[in-house]
This record gives C-alpha cells, structure tokens and sequence, in this order.
C-alpha cells in the first residue's frame, strides 16, 4: 500500500512574501496588504534582493516579474471564480510499505 501526503493553501490563505537575504540570512514578512512596493535592498545589509532593472534582453526583471505576480495574486483573490483555486505547496511524498 502506497499512502501519499499533499499541501495545498488557498489563495487567501497567503499571508505575505517573505524576502530571505542571500547575504546576511535576514528575514522580512511583507503583509499581503502592504505589497504595493517591492523591497530591492536588504534593510540589515544594505546587499541587493532582487534585480531592479526594468527588463534583460531575454525577459523581466525579477522587480517586474514579483509585482506582476502579486498583482495577479490580488486580482485572483477577489475575482468571483466559479472554481476554488488551491496551491499544491512543496513536492508530494509517496510512502509505501513495501520491503
């Protein structure tokens, strides 16, 4: 017998982003609700979270591609959708008994 775990959130569970800074490990919880900017620089370190610049050559930046996804976030969540929208989070684990 194979049992199998899933994760999934709905979209209104999504309390914030947290930004975790590659450099100094520090943490920032951004409330979804205070989401209208996008923290490029880390307050502790002052080292650069994400890539400011408008567009690369092949695609937008990592500054562009977060606004976009929280606006879509925001949209998503107060749309009328005629489905509930969940998001599977972290890989699902099979576990079987066989030996």
């Amino acid at each position: 017998m194979t049992l199998q775990q899933r994760t999934f959130i709905e979209l209104e569970d999504i309390a914030g982003i947290e930004y975790i800074c590659k450099h100094c490990r520090a943490e920032y919880l951004v409330p979804i609700e205070h989401l209208d900017r996008v923290i490029s620089q880390c307050p502790t370190c002052k080292e650069a979270l994400i890539k400011a610049a408008l567009f690369t050559d092949k695609a937008p930046a990592e500054e562009t591609l977060l606004k976009n996804f929280v606006r879509a976030l925001m949209v998503l969540r107060e749309a009328q959708l005629g489905i509930k929208l969940e998001l599977s989070v972290g890989s699902d684990r099979a576990v079987s008994d066989r030996a």
